[in-house]
């Protein structure tokens, strides 16, 4: 099973790899940099942190470097536990995503799996989709105005900051409302952090 590992953070990458490495049945490269060349991923898995890993599926997509053959298998291996990262992630196709605390053979287990044509989910990861699944998703539009909500503006800022009109606010405020559950600005903030519902999609 031919692994490649690129990872953000060097000290993880190398963790990582020092992780995998060793295994009779796996022969695993450690990228040199952050984002390699679509040239270079010609594996069964890759195993990447959360923005290169995303970056890399769009990479792929198009590159004529790797058309004769099929695409390596996402493991994504991050901290972001959000409602949104994962649902985002999970939409894209990624079969494998798994929290930075993982014990090590959860990661040998998720590389087998993934090289093998399966998934492997963080339990954590399984959870908070469950708990999604009971809730409408916010939109992207709502996401924004959530955003700011969850940082003091009022709805005038939020339509200037947006370039939007006030009604439109409103009706995005009052949506928010309705998804989440909620009466309160105060207690859609409160939700939407312990859902990880607020900050950026990709990083």
């Amino acid at each position: 099973m031919e692994v490649f590992v690129c990872h953000e953070s060097p000290l993880v990458r190398a963790g990582l790899g020092a992780t995998l490495q060793g295994h009779a049945d796996l022969s695993v490269t450690v990228a040199s940099d952050t984002l390699p060349a679509p040239a270079e991923l010609r594996c069964d898995v890759l195993v990447a942190d959360y923005a290169t890993g995303l970056r890399c599926i769009e990479a792929l997509a198009p590159s004529p470097e790797l058309r004769h053959g099929p695409s390596p298998r996402l493991l994504i291996v991050t901290s972001r536990d959000g409602e949104w990262d994962i649902r985002s992630a999970l939409t894209r196709g990624v079969p494998g995503y798994l929290l930075l605390e993982c014990p090590a053979e959860r990661l040998l287990h998720a590389v087998r799996s993934l090289a093998r044509g399966g998934r492997c989910y963080d339990d954590a990861v399984s959870a908070r989709m469950a708990e999604s699944l009971v809730h409408a998703p916010l939109t992207k539009r709502e996401r924004d105005v959530l955003n700011l909500i969850s940082q003091g503006a009022g709805n005038k800022h939020i339509a200037r900051t947006l370039d939007i009109q006030l009604g439109t606010v409103k009706t995005h405020v009052k949506a928010i409302l309705a998804k989440l559950d909620v009466r309160t600005r105060t207690q859609a903030v409160v939700v939407a952090e312990h859902r990880g519902l607020t900050g950026t999609v990709c990083g």
